[in-house]
């Protein structure tokens, strides 16, 4: 079993700009030179390209830099206590979350804007005026934020993203979107893209038939985030209430902004070798994308097994070699990192590789079957 391993860096922001609007508390009236309440509007875009996959309760797709549909993404708000008391509440006192929608046109230059579903302002005290802010995603019907925790079902298809905790005020200086007051939106899962080829016609036509399904056994179910999830043990991931993991079955899609499904039973392409006429010959493996899977991240003393199901040789089981990142000696399926699964069938057996694609880039694994 080989392991390649490279890297690319992956963010998405989000900058705040302000505007002028609305209502506030008798006693505090804004203090803006034109007399009027300060808005928060939040804008967002991707700081270096790459994609992000999306589930949402209308569409199911990976985003790139390109992508062309509105994103639902939400916010925890706390203020300062009171002009006389500089202390925040805790996030378990926040009651509900703040949803908001990121435009679409997100490019890596350019910031789309993001709008708050209920117009969110900045206080208009003098002193104690601050607020602070933490937003992810996706926010989906389905998931829910109580206490100060968020919890998103791991399904193999949502993305789930964090942000660092800002906190801002409607001075300019301080606002958000001034300097040092970026969103940076990170990945808390890992991107395992899988692709399919055999060594042989033989191994195609008589050990294996078409590929039918790939299924990640014993998967975690369930993100929680303790807000604001700075620390690494604010960020759990469980089986939900389900006591026994959860078997995961692989997105038959493209894992990228077409979102185009892969039409299973899926043929398996072959190996081709072809004479150069020079004395040398080149290889190539034709591999084709069979599906993606997003999942929670296994550290070195963890352990991923996919169940392969073809049409003549059944199921078979086999475990992934957890690779290492070079760039820092990492070892595992890491969250914001995307792995290439090369499943390579044999008459033998089943050979895997992996290499790191988009996202940061974490390398390639290729299984032999």
């Amino acid at each position: 079993m080989k392991t390649f391993v490279r890297s690319i860096v992956l963010s998405f922001v989000a900058v705040s700009a302000i505007a002028l609007t609305g209502c506030s508390k008798k006693g505090e009236e804004p203090v803006d030179i034109d007399g009027r309440l300060v808005e928060i509007l939040p804008s967002g875009g991707s700081s270096k390209g790459g994609v992000v996959a999306l589930s949402s309760a209308s569409s199911r797709a990976v985003i790139d830099a390109g992508y062309t549909r509105d994103l639902t993404v939400a916010f925890a708000r706390i203020d300062q206590k009171s002009e006389t008391d500089a202390t925040y509440p805790a996030y378990s006192t926040v009651a509900a979350a703040l949803p908001a929608t990121w435009s679409k046109g997100f490019t890596v230059s350019n910031a789309t804007a993001i709008t708050f579903t209920v117009p969110q302002y900045y206080l208009t005290r003098v002193t104690n005026n601050n607020t602070k802010l933490v937003g992810w995603y996706p926010h989906l019907a389905g998931n829910s934020f109580a206490s100060g925790e968020v919890s998103i079902a791991v399904d193999g298809a949502n993305d789930i993203m964090l942000t660092q905790e800002l906190e801002g005020n409607k001075d300019a200086a301080s606002a958000f979107g001034a300097a040092g007051k970026i969103f940076n939106f990170e990945h808390k899962l890992a991107l395992l893209k899988f692709r399919v080829y055999a060594k042989d016609s033989a191994a195609m036509k008589v050990g294996y038939g078409k590929l039918k399904a790939v299924t990640l056994k014993n998967q975690l179910a369930t993100c929680k985030i303790e807000l604001p999830g700075s620390q690494a043990s604010q960020i759990t991931f469980d089986y939900a209430a389900a006591p026994d993991p959860v078997d995961m079955k692989m997105i038959e899609k493209k894992a990228d902004s077409t979102d185009a499904a892969i039409t299973f039973p899926l043929e398996l392409p072959v190996l081709s070798v072809t004479d150069n006429g020079d004395g040398t010959s080149t290889t190539k493996k034709n591999d084709t994308e069979c599906g993606y899977a997003l999942i929670a991240p296994v550290a070195s003393t963890g352990k991923v097994t996919v169940a392969i199901e073809t049409e003549l040789g059944g199921t078979k089981e086999v475990g992934l070699t957890l690779p290492t990142d070079p760039s820092d000696g990492s070892v595992g399926f890491l969250a914001g990192k995307a792995y290439s699964i090369v499943l390579c069938f044999t008459t033998s057996g089943i050979e895997p590789t992996a290499t790191i694609t988009e996202w940061k880039d974490g390398g390639e694994i290729e299984i032999e079957i």
